[in-house]
């Protein structure tokens, strides 16, 4: 209960209003079991509400015939880091969402490989039989969908900005999903400056050093690189280091003031 972070167990729901389903302050284990259950909820009315689209397709006589997509903008932090009820942690937790594609006349079956977003439109078109343009930082998996349900990226990577800095590069390794997770910024969230976070961790655990840092670190400044020869505009997360508009920025002394109201101690400056 004494940690910081604008979604830490004490300060949840804090800088913007929270539902009924959303204790908080989370104060023990039944307003964390209550938490979960509330997010659970709505994924469920989300779920119902899929299945009655899907009936009124279905009643149109068109259902065979659609293309159906469901993805989602972000994961959700449920304790791992002590990070509660937003996407505040670049991590794995927040990097993977739900991504269900049916197209007509396409087989079933699951991805096993890694896909951004912006492969979803570039699959769409190769699947119309239209070229994606050569610009976009997207790649196709359709061959995936026909053949290679491991065909991938070999990495993917995230960034946050809304209430950190942070950037993280995600792998798979014949164990699972490893992630490299570097901040700039966290809001008081008490993570260092790079972190490793790999299958055999406990959940919220991470790892400071290992081969998994130096690896997921080459990979992130391969990816920068990559990103500065192909994009013709600044790098965003750069741009926002530079012009001082941080989460820091617009909420840091409220939320000072808020740690401090509470009883507990701002986290010193590295």
């Amino acid at each position: 209960m004494q940690s910081t972070g604008i979604r830490s167990a004490m300060d949840v729901g804090w800088s913007k209003h929270a539902g009924p389903r959303q204790p908080h302050p989370i104060e023990d284990h039944q307003d964390l079991r209550d938490f979960q259950d509330g997010y659970d909820v709505g994924l469920r009315y989300v779920d119902d509400h899929v299945g009655l689209l899907l009936q009124h397709l279905a009643s149109m006589g068109i259902e065979e015939d659609t293309a159906i997509i469901i993805t989602a903008d972000h994961g959700e932090d449920m304790g791992e880091f002590a990070a509660y009820g937003s996407h505040c942690f670049c991590g794995p937790a927040v990097a993977r969402v739900p991504m269900i594609l049916r197209w007509p006349g396409k087989g079933s079956g699951v991805l096993h490989g890694l896909h951004q977003h912006f492969d979803i439109a570039a699959t769409t078109l190769d699947l119309l039989d239209i070229s994606p343009p050569s610009s976009w930082d997207a790649i196709s998996f359709k061959g995936a969908l026909e053949s290679d349900l491991n065909q991938g990226r070999d990495v993917v990577v995230s960034s946050m900005l809304a209430q950190g800095i942070q950037r993280s590069a995600h792998w798979l390794e014949d164990d699972g999903l490893h992630s490299y997770v570097k901040t700039w910024e966290n809001l008081a969230h008490p993570v260092p400056e790079e972190l490793w976070i790999h299958p055999h961790h406990p959940p919220g655990d991470f790892s400071e050093s290992g081969e998994g840092l130096s690896r997921g670190r080459s990979l992130l400044l391969a990816w920068e690189r990559d990103m500065e020869k192909k994009s013709e505009h600044p790098d965003p997360l750069l741009t926002v280091l530079e012009d001082g508009t941080g989460p820091q920025a617009q909420m840091g002394d409220r939320y000072r003031q808020r740690v401090e109201s509470t009883g507990r101690s701002w986290p010193q400056e590295p």
